[in-house]
């Protein structure tokens, strides 16, 4: 989907009026996984603009339509969207959220990672520092070849180099942003930053 190729490239006007688009047709078609991947990649774009009510208004709805399809890769990624939400406000329920991803067995690459850079976040709230380091390389093993990286993880990095870490977490993201960084220079490849969703 086109919407993802723009939000992948910080193009956040763009991509939201592409995945509305992308949703309208999915929904006149009758078509429940599409309609769901355009509700998460719609709550990604409000979370990267820090619109953190439609965020959560999108998320919802995406937990809903993949759990209707009991698809355990979208209820993982709802659920997550939802824990990063409330990082990002400081919620108090956010332990509890992370904490649910961690009941969703799931062993795929692209939710694994993005659950491990939740993780760090929540360990960073925390100031639980080595953990973070440890989540932040769990998180960039998860595709084995280290380089490889999910489509929110630039933009969850992005944010993180914003915050303030201590120890060798900060590192990390410096090092896997500035290798992310490089890649986008050239023509990105679909095995670099696969998408699964439509």
């Amino acid at each position: 989907m086109l919407g993802h190729a723009d939000h992948r490239a910080f193009e956040m006007d763009r991509a939201r009026v592409r995945a509305l688009a992308a949703r309208a047709a999915f929904r006149e078609l009758q078509n429940p996984r599409g309609e769901a991947a355009c509700e998460r990649l719609l709550s990604m774009i409000a979370i990267d603009s820090d619109d953190f009510a439609a965020a959560q208004a999108h998320a919802i709805i995406t937990q809903k339509l993949f759990d209707k399809l009991q698809d355990p890769w979208g209820e993982l990624e709802s659920k997550l969207l939802l824990a990063q939400i409330a990082l990002a406000r400081d919620a108090p329920e956010a332990g509890r959220l992370v904490g649910e991803c961690e009941r969703i067995v799931l062993d795929e690459a692209e939710p694994r990672q993005h659950r491990h850079l939740t993780n760090a976040w929540l360990a960073q709230k925390q100031a639980r520092w080595p953990d973070a380091a440890a989540e932040m390389d769990r998180a960039r093993a998860a595709f084995g070849d280290k380089a490889r990286c999910g489509d929110h993880t630039p933009h969850l990095l992005t944010r993180f180099s914003k915050l303030v870490w201590i120890g060798p977490a900060s590192s990390k993201i410096d090092t896997w942003m500035q290798i992310i960084e490089r890649q986008s220079a050239g023509a990105p490849t679909s095995d670099q930053m696969p998408i699964r969703a439509v």
